[in-house]
């Protein structure tokens, strides 16, 4: 819609616009444009991805269907990375890095029990920033930690 289209409506000259329902029984947690025509969709039925010419929607990727035993479909973010690849924040399994050109991935989380080195403040991701190439930012339930990508160290803040 055109910005002097919203102004209009605003100012009661012109009626509210109608608006489409797309995406039917999903909460939409994250958003992340791909390129012009794609979007990827961080939601609690995993992750979608819409192209806007057609207006087409697929599901892509359930995380439970990984071999690393992810518990949760549950995304509540993403974020597109400089290679093209995705940083997904899940519920209960840490942040997960996926390709789309393949059907591995890997996840950053602390392992069940707390036995080991504890990786992440939480498991629960509400928020993800790449700085840089090895500098990923992650926001937790329990606090904010930067993960060092190329050693595997985090920092806890």
């Amino acid at each position: 819609m055109p910005l002097s289209h919203a102004i209009e409506f605003i100012l009661g000259t012109r009626p509210a616009p109608e608006a489409t329902l797309s995406i039917k029984h999903s909460n939409i947690w994250g958003l992340a444009g791909f390129n012009s025509d794609l979007f990827y969709l961080a939601t609690d039925k995993g992750l979608y991805g819409y192209q806007t010419k057609n207006e087409q929607l697929q599901h892509i990727l359930l995380p439970t269907d990984s071999r690393d035993f992810i518990t949760s479909n549950v995304l509540k973010n993403l974020v597109v990375d400089s290679n093209h690849n995705l940083w997904l924040g899940s519920e209960y399994d840490g942040a997960i890095y996926w390709s789309p050109t393949t059907t591995i991935f890997n996840n950053v989380y602390n392992t069940q029990g707390g036995r080991n080195k504890k990786v992440l403040s939480h498991n629960d991701i509400r928020s993800i920033f790449q700085q840089d190439e090895n500098s990923l930012w992650v926001g937790t339930r329990n606090g904010l930690n930067l993960s060092n990508l190329s050693d595997g160290t985090t920092q806890r803040f």
